[in-house]
């Protein structure tokens, strides 16, 4: 709602701006005056499902609209998902920023010790190839390091759906797919969602593949954040994850 409230001021504001440089300032008023009554009886109708911006109230207090928000949902405990027993856990992510892609994951036992992890860059690329892509190459690690019965948690809902086939794969990203298909033909893949707070290792080490804008892995023992992630997971210290 605060989004399109906000395009449909910039784009009076800017229409207001013209007429009174053509020599209408007269209509600009009356413009400005309809826009506001318009807005203020949609408000009154609308129903809206997430709670808006704190900047957001007093700009429209100004224009007379009262700001409605639904009821502040509870918050979230999140925990890392542990692997079934014989399984290994692992945990991708992916990072864009300014057109840079990265990915990174890291694998881990039942009893949360760390196994290995791993980073990657990627160079140019979109959300969706680096969630794909670190999913491939953690898998790929999986397979080297001999482990073939793995519990792929990821928090790309998209990624999930492309991974069990229930929606079309994007063209530019079936090449991967396609690879991801002949790495774990013959490997037990159990994948599930988690939430990005359940993620938080992973996240921290696709970060890595931005920073150093290469691929590899870091020292566990040495990284605070990723050594702090892991006794995290390890002692089962929750997450809370807030919803707006």
């Amino acid at each position: 709602m605060s989004d399109g409230v906000f395009h449909v001021l910039g784009f009076f504001r800017g229409f207001c701006v013209v007429l009174d440089g053509l020599g209408f300032g007269f209509c600009v008023s009356l413009i400005i005056s309809k826009v506001k009554q318009w807005l203020v009886t949609l408000c009154r109708s609308y129903n809206p499902k997430q709670r808006s911006s704190l900047g957001f109230g007093p700009i429209v207090s100004k224009l007379g609209i009262n700001v409605i928000n639904p009821p502040p949902k509870p918050p979230i405990i999140i925990f890392w998902a542990r692997p079934p027993v014989g399984f290994v856990a692992l945990n991708s992510d992916g990072a864009a920023k300014c057109g840079l892609a990265a990915g990174g994951g890291i694998i881990r036992d039942v009893e949360g010790n760390h196994l290995s992890n791993y980073f990657s860059f990627y160079g140019k690329g979109t959300n969706n190839l680096v969630e794909t892509r670190a999913i491939l190459d953690g898998v790929a690690l999986c397979a080297m390091l001999g482990y073939n019965r793995v519990y792929l948690q990821t928090d790309s809902k998209m990624a999930l759906q492309w991974l069990n086939q229930t929606i079309p794969i994007p063209w530019h990203l079936r090449l991967w797919w396609r690879h991801y298909r002949n790495v774990t033909k013959n490997m037990t893949i159990m994948a599930i969602h988690v939430y990005r707070e359940g993620n938080t290792p992973a996240d921290h080490l696709s970060k890595q593949g931005l920073l150093h804008k290469c691929m590899g892995g870091i020292n566990n023992q040495v990284d605070k954040t990723l050594k702090l992630a892991l006794l995290s997971d390890k002692e089962n210290i929750p997450y809370i994850r807030h919803k707006r």
